[in-house]
């Protein structure tokens, strides 16, 4: 049996609910949050890589959709740190607890 990278993992949490909630800026909102949490244990360039992907596929949904602005102003915030996260910009996406 072969053992699943975290693209793959990635990709069974993530496509049915980007698939089944596109509309809905809540699912949107949640799944952009586990790939900021993710983005953030992420140690290698291939699980970055993994993150970037997901984000690039939810924009893709994203911007089919008909938001307020309000839920699109959220959701772009939340995507922008996911980004960061990625990208290393940690210490300005992560909350302070």
């Amino acid at each position: 049996m072969a053992r699943l990278d975290l693209s793959d993992l990635l990709e069974l949490a993530v496509a049915q609910p980007r698939r089944c909630g596109a509309a809905d800026p809540v699912v949107m909102s949640q799944l952009l949050e586990l790939l900021r949490d993710v983005a953030w244990s992420a140690q290698t360039a291939p699980q970055r890589g993994a993150v970037a992907e997901q984000l690039a596929r939810l924009h893709a949904v994203i911007n089919r959709q008909e938001l307020d602005a309000e839920d699109r102003r959220g959701i772009a915030l939340l995507a922008d740190q996911v980004h960061n996260a990625v990208h290393g910009a940690h210490e300005q996406t992560n909350p302070t607890p």
